[in-house]
């Protein structure tokens, strides 16, 4: 994928980035350096994770203070038995960059050298010391002091009781968690008798705060803005560390993936497909790999229940006693492995999303046997919030049980559904039905089966796949025959009724809602029953057989009502307030809306109610009152992008288009209109495409572009006519007769308004009837 965002140049450049986020740092190390200047030495020890920037903080400092000698040198594990290395390394670095002190630096280089094996001559490194303090103070940096050798280690404890009489700013870093207690390490050692003397500033780099990475990725990558979901990405896969920052965006630069555009371009991204810079893995393999085999198995075993856990968790899994569990997650973050999140309660998560990677892929074939574990000890807990079935769901998928696998799979996909998030049901009953391909077949599996179709037609239906909800429900219906299940029968027909329903075939939609309803009156399925003539009552509604479709709801109401349904019932409302309101009763079809709109509420069924704040909406363009239209236009298309229903949300565009159109916002009201034409084709919704044209017609025609207006009134019309839509082709002439009366085509305009009289007359639709009447002259 590629990023495009706005910036104020053309090429691509990764700019050195200055000390973003580390002004309070970068002054600390200035002062001591200051009081070395000043005669008084000074120690100080740097930690932070690997990545956090402490080499980059010390030479920041150097840079600007080049009256200052400066030397610094990485230590190396393979160099830790070498005694002095880091010394001798400063020493050679000093004597080739300073001549003033090079030739001291040389005397005690070989003093140094010939006295290997007799512990280092103190009194020559003192004495190298202080000549060199006559010319200058001298600023010596020691990065990853924990892999210097033994010796060296020794001889900065003995010039540390001496550092008052210095002018040296001796600055160490250390990784986190890198300072081994132990009686006799000579590192421990060292920072003791500096912290007893007074003589050392401890300072830990931590990860930068968003706000600090934004400036960090401006100065990176010379640009004005970042946009919003880039910085989020950014920092989600960085944690904050300005080296993997900087890593990422060089790897996205060499890579082509980053991309620099004008002001006006768009940020298109999907984090999922951006590899990794090997520096980045390799930081962070190398420092787990080091790690003792106590803290790594810890880690491993906790890394199974994902990023983030309780410190409950972290006892179940390793079967130890809280209080032991504590004890490990304490070592963990003084390592700075782990830490503790914000959220209340004892809740710890990894420190880097790809260190909890590399952890739980290390895991290799024991993974199915933790998953396992952890599901059991979930299980055990007997929790039945939405979570706990989630995590059940989660770990017996990843383990060796497939009967529970789909047994849980099932009921979290169930869970989500009511928890009305649809595309995480769909992942479940994705789930499920790929354990099931692969199962025994038995009566339970065949049970789970038809089941799991019957979510996923569901699910696939909300979310706008309408084709591949038809498909799902076709398989159900052939699986229910086959084991003479008429329930089951007649929910399969119902989904199909229900599917040709809103892609305006209405004689699919009345066929199979006849079958759905027959099926449901025999096998005593009675909410089947209520919801069949609900969606046979909607079809002779738009085939403007009204008198038809009331005696349908009448129905509905009273199956529904025998049962105590009240989400059914809060659902046919929306279907009375549309027959209500097109038969020009607009005050007793708000009050309908608003019935159901409160009894949906109370069932928390968001996509109906996206429905009902969408056809109030409708009823407000009609009384002209176009910013409350526009209000509760907003109101449906939150319910549906809640949801995920792309074709609800698309319903609620165009509409709004039409009233951004009547206010004279024709951008906004095209704008609108093509974006829900997308949508609207790729669901293949017949009735929103014809909407989307007569809407598009009418700004056209507002602009004075008739040729296009016509254009898209003509599709509108002959959708219309194909799906055998009285009302809406009706109000399609009335909006073309009202458009050129008010141009002064009267002619024109009269024969368009008297086709919509007709026809709205024919069935009963007197708003509009009226409407046409109030222009026509």
């Amino acid at each position: 994928m590629t990023v495009i965002y706005p910036i104020h140049r053309g090429d691509v450049h990764m700019a050195d980035s200055p000390l973003i986020g580390r002004k309070r740092e970068f002054e600390t190390l200035v002062k001591y350096l200051e009081m070395a200047k000043d005669g008084k030495g000074q120690a100080m020890l740097l930690m932070g994770d690997p990545g956090m920037g402490k080499s980059t903080l010390v030479k920041g400092v150097a840079e600007e203070h080049q009256e200052v000698m400066f030397a610094y040198y990485v230590c190396k594990r393979e160099e830790i038995h070498k005694p002095f290395r880091p010394v001798i390394a400063l020493l050679d670095s000093i004597k080739s960059r300073y001549a003033k002190a090079g030739s001291y630096a040389a005397q005690l280089k070989n003093s140094l050298e010939e006295r290997k094996e007799q512990g280092g001559p103190l009194k020559e490194t003192l004495t190298f010391f202080k000549n060199v303090s006559k010319h200058g103070a001298l600023f010596l940096f020691i990065d990853n002091i924990h892999l210097a050798d033994r010796d060296t280690i020794r001889l900065l404890r003995e010039i540390s009781t001496h550092l008052n009489e210095l002018k040296l700013h001796l600055v160490m870093s250390l990784p986190s968690g890198e300072a081994q207690e132990g009686e006799g390490s000579p590192l421990v050692e060292l920072l003791g008798t500096l912290l007893v003397r007074d003589k050392m500033v401890t300072m830990k780099l931590g990860s930068m705060e968003r706000e600090e990475i934004e400036d960090h990725l401006k100065q990176l990558l010379q640009v004005k803005n970042i946009p919003e979901e880039f910085l989020n990405g950014v920092y989600d896969q960085t944690a904050g560390n300005p080296f993997f920052v900087k890593e990422l965006m060089n790897n996205l630069v060499s890579c082509g993936d980053l991309v620099i555009g004008d002001e006006s371009s768009l940020i298109v991204f999907n984090w999922d497909e951006v590899c990794v810079p090997d520096s980045i893995d390799d930081i962070i393999e190398n420092r787990l790999l080091e790690l003792p085999d106590e803290d790594l198995n810890t880690l491993k075993a906790i890394s199974i229940w994902g990023m983030e856990f309780s410190l409950q968790a972290a006892a179940d899994i390793l079967e130890v006693p809280l209080e032991d569990a504590l004890d490990k997650a304490e070592k963990l973050m003084t390592a700075g492995l782990i830490k503790k999140t914000d959220s209340q309660g004892d809740i710890y998560k990894f420190e880097h999303s790809k260190m909890h990677e590399w952890i739980y892929q290390s895991l290799g074939n024991q993974r199915r046997d933790m998953h396992l574990k952890a599901a059991r000890i979930l299980e055990n807990r007997n929790e039945d919030s939405a979570d706990a079935i989630f995590n059940l769901a989660y770990h017996y998928s990843r383990s060796r049980d497939i009967e529970k696998a789909i047994l849980f799979a099932i009921m979290a996909a169930k869970r989500a559904m009511r928890s009305n998030a649809p595309r995480s049901a769909l992942k479940f009953a994705e789930t499920a039905m790929r354990l099931l391909e692969g199962a025994e077949v038995t009566g339970e599996s065949i049970t789970q089966f038809m089941e799991t179709e019957e979510l996923m037609a569901d699910l696939y239906f909300t979310l706008g796949r309408w084709d591949e909800s038809l498909e799902r429900y076709n398989t159900l219906l052939e699986a229910s025959i086959q084991q003479n299940d008429a329930v089951a029968e007649a929910r399969a027909n119902l989904g199909l009724s229900e599917v040709y329903r809103n892609k305006g075939d209405w004689q699919r939609a009345h066929e199979y809602g006849l079958i759905a309803m027959n099926k449901s009156q025999s096998s005593n399925y009675q909410r089947g029953f209520a919801m069949a003539l609900r969606n046979l009552g909607y079809v002779n509604w738009r085939l403007g057989n009204y008198d038809k479709a009331q005696e349908y709801y009448n129905s509905c109401i009273a199956a529904a009502a025998q049962i105590k349904d009240m989400e059914t019932m809060g659902i046919i409302y929306i279907e009375i307030g549309n027959l209500t309101s097109v038969r020009g009763k607009l005050d007793e079809a708000m009050k309908i809306y608003s019935k159901s709109i409160k009894i949906l509420e109370t069932n928390k069924n968001f996509r109906e109610l996206a429905r009902a704040y969408n056809n109030l909406g409708d009823v407000y363009l009609q009384k002209k009152e176009w910013a409350n239209a526009l209000t509760h236009f907003e109101k449906s298309k939150r319910y549906a992008d809640r949801m995920g229903d792309k074709n609800m949300a698309a319903w609620a565009d165009l509409n709004a288009g039409e009233a951004h159109a009547n206010l004279g916002n024709l951008e906004n009201a095209i704008e609108n209109c093509k974006r829900a034409l997308d949508i609207l084709k790729e669901t293949g919704d017949k009735s929103g495409i014809s909407g989307v044209h007569k809407t598009l017609g009418m700004a056209y025609a507002l602009s004075d572009d008739w040729d296009s207006a016509m254009s898209h009134f003509n599709i509108s019309i002959d959708i219309n006519k194909e799906t055998k839509t009285p009302d809406t082709l009706a109000d399609t002439y009335y909006v073309i007769g009202d458009l050129l009366m008010k141009e002064g085509n009267e002619d024109d305009a009269n024969y368009y308004l008297k086709m919509g009289l007709d026809i709205s007359e024919k069935i009963g639709a007197s708003k509009i009837s009226e409407r046409i009447r109030a222009v026509m002259k």
